[in-house]
């Protein structure tokens, strides 16, 4: 199962080309996505806007999709593959950059487009779950964002 979440916002851009990809049969698992506040309804995919948790979701999941939040620490950690998407519409575009310095330090497939989905999905189903590199700066940003000390 391919798992999209996108948080408490909305990122329609996001959830409208993972329906392309999902309608398109270019991959043969199952999707489900996590809408959030959004207001496109995927046509091909499985739906729901909130739940108290994800972690089933996620751990069933062999490829999650998602924005660029704090998720993506959580799933670095957690050895899962995964896409991040920077929802460039928030302010200031701190996704983006959040991302590119979370590049620095792990191998995370991550992009601004969300039309190069489906490449950018190819790239993380072939590769290794993403690795920290730099494993103080990674264990300093999860220690922040979670209070979790390894």
């Amino acid at each position: 199962m391919i798992f999209v979440t996108v948080g408490t916002t909305q990122f329609d851009e996001l959830i409208r080309a993972v329906d392309q990809v999902a309608g398109s049969g270019r991959f043969s698992q199952a999707f489900l996505c996590q809408i959030g506040a959004g207001q496109y309804i995927p046509e091909h995919c499985e739906h729901f806007r909130f739940a108290p948790t994800i972690a089933p979701q996620i751990a069933q999941a062999e490829l999650v999709i998602t924005h660029g939040g704090a998720t993506t620490l959580q799933l670095v950690k957690g050895a899962k593959r995964f896409v991040a998407i920077a929802n460039t519409a928030l302010s200031d575009d701190h996704q983006s950059l959040f991302l590119r310095h979370l590049g620095e330090s792990a191998d995370i497939v991550w992009g601004r487009d969300p039309q190069q989905l489906g490449e950018l999905m190819d790239k993380a189903l072939a590769a290794p779950p993403p690795q920290i590199h730099t494993p103080s700066l990674g264990q300093a940003i999860i220690a922040d964002v979670y209070g979790v000390q390894d």
